[in-house]
């Protein structure tokens, strides 16, 4: 595999190892006081952020195949 691709990989897995435990925390306190909107929002929100960084993990891979 292309060495750019590897490491925009780990990059992502990262990124998101770190930004998924501190959402947990998150989730965890606003659980604790009840507050089910903002859980709600901040789980759509990652979700999302996440599907758009595999999105580009995956264009970047076609772009590696297709050279």
């Amino acid at each position: 595999m292309n060495k750019n691709y590897d490491d925009k990989i780990k990059e992502i897995a990262n990124y998101y190892h770190g930004y998924i435990s501190a959402l947990f925390d998150v989730l965890i306190d606003l659980a604790e006081l009840g507050i089910r909107e903002d859980i709600d929002k901040l789980v759509f929100d990652a979700i999302n952020d996440l599907i758009k960084e595999v999105e580009k993990a995956q264009c970047l891979k076609r772009e590696n195949t297709n050279k």
